[in-house]
């Protein structure tokens, strides 16, 4: 097309030196319809490759949007797991909390219990002690206030015999207090 349109322009440039008007007309149009026909073709090339590059633009735009709107998405999903991790991590330490803090009441509440078991049993012990002491001591008492007050009276045969159960309350008073210091050792170890 290059090559025929410069050949209709020579060849009308033949005819307007020749003085034939109308076939230099004629060629002259031939030139300029194959001129514009590729002078439009030029067009149509620039605006396709112009098209080309909008829609690679336009996708790529496109593309780079929709990884940064992947990256937003993946961050908020980071922080929501962040959170639900923030969150569970504080249920699990409250729930322990509670189960620990119940655990401590519960244990207090048995320990106390015991405690007052122990209590009574101790007072039933020390009541049971005392009982059991109060006899041989009230004898003793008794004895020794009567060989006070009647000392100088009393014949040695009786004075001796007083003096003998004195003896054997004592260290019957004795071996009880000796069995109770050692149950108390072994119970306290």
């Amino acid at each position: 097309n290059d090559l025929l349109s410069g050949s209709y322009i020579i060849l009308s440039n033949v005819y307007l030196l020749l003085k034939d008007f109308k076939n230099a007309h004629h060629y002259l149009v031939k030139h300029q319809n194959i001129h514009n026909q590729l002078f439009n073709e030029e067009k149509r090339r620039k605006i396709s490759k112009l098209e080309a590059k909008h829609k690679m633009e336009a996708k790529e735009n496109e593309i780079e949007m929709l990884r940064k709107n992947n990256q937003i998405q993946n961050l908020e999903l980071s922080k929501f797991k962040i959170l639900r991790n923030f969150f569970v991590a504080i249920f699990g330490s409250g729930l322990l909390l509670l189960i620990f803090i119940y655990y401590r009441y519960h244990l207090k509440e048995k320990t106390n219990r015991q405690l007052k078991e122990l209590n009574l049993t101790k007072d039933k012990f020390f009541s049971i002690v005392a009982h059991d002491l109060k006899n041989p001591l009230n004898s003793l008492v008794s004895v020794s206030e009567f060989l006070v007050d009647s000392f100088s009276t009393i014949d040695k045969g009786k004075l001796e015999s007083f003096i003998r159960n004195q003896y054997a309350s004592s260290k019957h008073l004795y071996a009880l207090l000796e069995n109770l210091l050692q149950w108390a050792q072994s119970q306290t170890g």
